[in-house]
């Protein structure tokens, strides 16, 4: 980003025809009176005929004899030593995954001034974090018509001036900074658009808006990678990593994924247990709804969770695992009574439609129920690494996903080994609230036919 620094427009090189007189500085030549004092037709102080400012032949700006752009170095773009508007081509790898607008390329050392924002517009790299790639595009500052800042950016029109040159790089380590590092515009400068970590922050607003939150008080994190689902004031992590990004006039961490966003302890345990202390079994997946049909499955998908534990848990911190491997984390209390019910909501308390039933919980928009395609869910304890339960397998013949209908898990088999056959399940049968979609949310299941 360049606060202002160098931000002036690059005025565009207007190129002129011979007009059929004598130069008057020349009279060997044809065309403007020169300024230069060489015996070429061009204006540079070079003995060549081309306009650059080397005294080779070609019509690059290297001092080599080839017409290629040589190698640019990110560190050096990010500093300013190179004009706005330049054609650069730069190699790199590729940070996180490739976005609707273009991806991050950092150098595989790392470290200060060491990353990149790639755009690609409206096309397409086909890229992965790790890949390696030589990209060809024009250097520039984009403010989004702002006034406060701007990201430094390659622009790419063509997807073949991005070139795979290998993949499966290994990436280079976040450096660990300071909160108050970032949280200075100028101090976070150096950092934009590379690896960056900070250790046990706090969460001091956990909704900003548009799927940012804020840790201790003077840096945001966002979504465009990960969403770790919803968060509460005072909860810690032991680390928060990702790239660190400039949009809308503010840095902001994006955890890649959900390894970029560890140790997540609630501000404080409000039961007997807590997902630290659960053992297998202790919770039991007993009722899904991967296709409603009373709304949008995005903002109407659901799991209830029972408590066989005999005392009372609290699911602050659980993890909600699909068989994709989407993760999605609960983050506020939720007190769960001995033998009670749970009702855990995909999205986000902001985002729900669901009719007639207001999830205790939600896990965030990454965990998925599909409606076609085998999957299962998972109950997961992050920070003791304890799979507290996984349930049947749905989707491969058994049911799981007719659509209004939640599947559950007959009664009396309220455990999570009868939870891991199929043949225990079965399509709900009875209707709640004024939906029309069927089910029992929250409330012990009905027997499966025999």
């Amino acid at each position: 980003m360049r606060t202002l620094r160098s931000t002036l427009a690059i005025a565009g090189l207007l190129t002129l025809g011979c007009m059929g007189f004598k130069d008057e500085d020349d009279p060997g030549e044809t065309g403007f009176p020169e300024t230069d004092a060489d015996a070429d037709a061009d204006s540079d102080s070079d003995t060549d005929s081309d306009a650059d400012a080397d005294s080779d032949a070609d019509a690059d700006s290297d001092a080599d004899s080839d017409a290629d752009t040589d190698l640019a170095e990110i560190p050096d773009i990010q500093r300013g030593l190179h004009e706005l508007g330049e054609r650069l081509r730069v190699e790199g790898l590729v940070a996180g995954a490739e976005t609707e607008a273009g991806f991050f390329m950092v150098d595989s050392g790392g470290g200060a001034w060491s990353g990149i924002w790639v755009y690609m517009g409206s096309n397409t790299a086909n890229v992965v974090e790790g890949d390696e790639v030589r990209v060809t595009g024009l250097y520039e500052e984009y403010s989004g018509g702002r006034s406060d800042g701007a990201i430094t950016e390659l622009i790419v029109e063509d997807p073949a001036d991005v070139v795979l040159l290998s993949r499966g790089n290994t990436m280079p380590t976040p450096v660990q900074v300071s909160s108050a590092d970032l949280g200075d515009e100028n101090s976070a400068e150096r950092w934009e658009s590379t690896l960056v970590a900070i250790v046990n922050p706090e969460v001091t607003n956990p909704d900003l808006g548009y799927g940012e939150w804020e840790i201790d008080g003077l840096v945001r994190v966002d979504d465009l990678f990960y969403d770790p689902g919803e968060l509460g004031d005072g909860d810690t992590f032991t680390l928060v990593r990702g790239i660190l990004n400039y949009s809308f006039g503010d840095f902001k961490i994006e955890p890649r994924y959900a390894d970029d966003v560890r140790g997540h302890t609630p501000g404080g345990c409000l039961a007997a247990l807590c997902v630290d202390d659960l053992a297998p079994g202790d919770l039991v997946i007993t009722e899904m709804m991967a296709n409603p049909a009373a709304c949008d499955d995005n903002y109407c998908e659901w799991i209830e969770v029972y408590n066989a534990t005999g005392t009372s848990v609290d699911l602050d911190g659980l993890q909600v695992i699909d068989g994709a491997g989407h993760a999605g984390a609960l983050s506020n209390p939720v007190v769960m009574s001995a033998g009670g019910y749970a009702v855990l909501g995909k999205s986000s308390a902001t985002s729900w439609a669901g009719t007639d039933l207001t999830p205790d919980a939600w896990y965030g928009g990454s965990v998925n129920l599909p409606n076609s395609s085998v999957s299962w869910m998972e109950l997961y304890a992050p920070d003791t690494g304890v799979t507290v339960d996984v349930s049947a397998s749905f989707n491969n013949g058994s049911g799981g996903s007719t659509a209004g209908a939640s599947w559950q898990l007959s009664l009396p088999r309220l455990n999570a080994t009868a939870n891991d056959s199929e043949t225990n399940w079965c399509d709900s049968t009875a209707a709640w609230g004024s939906s029309g979609d069927l089910g029992s949310p929250g409330q012990a299941n009905a027997r499966c036919a025999p």
